[in-house]
C-alpha cells in the first residue's frame, strides 16, 4: 500500500513540464513524505538502496532510454541526484574527464557509497576502484542548457 502511495505521489511530483534550461520551481526543496519515510531508516546503504529501488520500480527500462548527448550519464545523474534530494540523501555529483563519465557519491562515515545512475545501482566493493581517482571532479556545476531531464519524453510517460 504505502508503495502504491509513494508511486502516486511521485508520479503527480516529477511529471511537472518545464522549459528548456528552466528549473522546475520545487527542484531544491526536499519532499517532506520522502525524507521522512527515508530519514527513519538506520543506516546510508539501506536509504540508498530502497531510494534505487524505488526508482527501478518506476522506471524498469531506465538503462534502455540512454541516450548519448540527450539523456546521458550527467542527465541520469542528475535526475537521481535530484530524487535523492527529495529522499533527504546528501549526494555529490561526480565527473571524470578521463573516464567521460558521471556518477553520484553517497558521502557515509566511512568510505562513500557510489552510484552508477545509467544502472540505478550501488558500486559493489570490486568494482570501487573503477570510479575512484582518476582526478575526479566532485559537484560540478553543469549549465542549466545542459541539464533538461525534466522535459525528458521517458520521464514525462510519453515515450
Amino acid at each position: 500500500m504505502i508503495r502504491l502511495i509513494l508511486a502516486l505521489i511521485l508520479t503527480i511530483c516529477f511529471a511537472c513540464p518545464a522549459f528548456a534550461g528552466e528549473q522546475p520551481a520545487h527542484y531544491n526543496y526536499p519532499d517532506t513524505f520522502l525524507a521522512a519515510q527515508f530519514g527513519r531508516m538506520e543506516d546510508d546503504a539501506t536509504r540508498v538502496n530502497k531510494a534505487l529501488s524505488l526508482l527501478r520500480g518506476m522506471y524498469p527500462d531506465w538503462y534502455d532510454n540512454y541516450q548519448k548527448d540527450v539523456f546521458d550519464c550527467s542527465e541520469m545523474t542528475e535526475y537521481v541526484r535530484y530524487f535523492f534530494k527529495k529522499c533527504g540523501i546528501k549526494a555529490d555529483y561526480m565527473q571524470s574527464d578521463r573516464l567521460w563519465h558521471c556518477w553520484l557519491e553517497v558521502p557515509t562515515e566511512g568510505e562513500p557509497i557510489i552510484v552508477e545512475c545509467t544502472t540505478l545501482l550501488m558500486v559493489s566493493e570490486a568494482n570501487r576502484g573503477r570510479y575512484l581517482g582518476f582526478g575526479n571532479n566532485r559537484n560540478v556545476k553543469m549549465r542549466w542548457s545542459e541539464i533538461d531531464w525534466w522535459n525528458s519524453e521517458y520521464l514525462a510517460g510519453t515515450n
